[in-house]
């Protein structure tokens, strides 16, 4: 397909000569509007700069080599220990290298109100309006490691998507990096359905905090669901399954959490 930069191009081959320069004269000044919008122009033309994972602590450098190494990972830790966000920044360069084709990221979208848990069912929109105040942080962290106008690319073109964990059953997750967060407010049932998504050549990483479930256990053993099932992966040691756990040395948020997530313990 012949494009304007081609050399058999039409457009360049019917293209008339620019006539040479006489001596003695000089080439007339682009007035003032024509630089800005040269410049303008230009900046446009720049790429937006990759902002590069760097992990903080010992435990984060750890989380990273446990995602490398196994296909299915799993991660527990408070809030503001960078679960979510190490997560996010690994599978940014995996998809800008080529490893995976594409980024899906599912949470369960339950809320407690009052005493009853309540999914999307009560929200008002459509499904993308539902879920846009559920992944608001999560596409924050996209935003700061691909660049805003890169995110908007790969989401428009289907590299980046979200799905609601309530309507994942049936689907197949191939040749992608699958993020699962909030699963801490996850039953037994809905995390069993959402590994078995995994597909051909996919990677996965599920993280929660246990202190912020909006869904509890009924039987007073496990805290949650989601510490029930990797206390099942742990006792049968699977391959290919990583178990990663965080705690309050690994707050980067704010120095403020973890003393007063210690003090109402």
């Amino acid at each position: 397909m012949e494009t304007l930069y081609n050399k058999g191009s039409k457009i360049m081959r019917h293209r008339r000569k620019r006539q040479p320069q006489q001596k003695g004269t000089q080439q007339r000044p682009q007035n003032q509007k024509q630089q800005v919008q040269n410049e303008d122009k230009k900046q446009e033309r720049q790429p937006e700069q990759q902002f590069r994972l760097e992990p903080i602590t010992k435990n984060h450098l750890e989380y990273i080599h446990k995602i490398e190494d196994n296909t299915i990972t799993f991660c527990i830790g408070p809030a503001g220990s960078s679960k979510s966000y190490t997560s996010i920044g690994v599978g940014c360069e995996y998809l800008l290298n080529g490893t995976y084709d594409k980024i899906i990221i599912c949470r369960p979208a339950v809320e407690a109100v009052g005493n009853q848990s309540k999914g999307l069912g009560y929200l008002k929109g459509d499904l993308e309006e539902k879920l846009a105040p559920y992944v608001l942080p999560t596409v924050e962290h996209l935003k700061k490691f691909l660049g805003k106008d890169r995110y908007g690319k790969l989401y428009h073109d289907g590299k980046i998507q979200f799905k609601a964990l309530e309507y994942c059953r049936g689907l197949s997750f191939d040749n992608a990096y699958i993020i699962g967060e909030e699963f801490q407010s996850a039953s037994t049932e809905q995390i069993k359905m959402f590994v078995t998504r995994i597909g051909k050549d996919s990677k996965m990483v599920l993280s929660g905090d246990l202190e912020q479930s909006d869904v509890k256990r009924t039987n007073n053993i496990y805290s949650t669901d989601f510490e029930y099932v990797i206390s099942k992966i742990e006792y049968a040691d699977l391959y290919d399954f990583g178990v990663m756990k965080l705690n309050d040395s690994d707050i980067v948020r704010n120095k403020l959490i973890g003393p007063f997530l210690q003090a109402l313990k």
